[in-house]
């Protein structure tokens, strides 16, 4: 993946079951999420809402995305306690 800064991230929806959500790259159906699933479909929900469930719906989230994704911050965000 060429892209892997964690701001620029899309939820996509798993095909396997209703409202289980990954991250994705690209956001496009097909294309791999975070955790290598490739049955995703696109969705219109906006990255801040990751993990933030619907009042209506009862949703799941991929633990392996959301593994990855806060590695993936930790490694855009150094910690500043190295600078002097």
């Amino acid at each position: 993946m060429k892209n892997k800064d964690p701001a620029s991230m899309f939820i996509v929806e798993g095909t396997a079951s209703v409202y289980h959500y990954h991250l994705s790259h690209t956001g496009h159906s097909g294309q791999p999420a975070l955790c290598g699933i490739t049955n995703v479909m696109h969705t219109e929900i906006p990255f801040k809402n990751w993990k933030s469930p619907p009042d209506h719906i009862p949703s799941s989230y991929c633990a392996e995305c959301d593994k990855i994704y806060l590695a993936l911050s930790k490694i855009a965000k150094p910690s500043h306690a190295a600078v002097l």
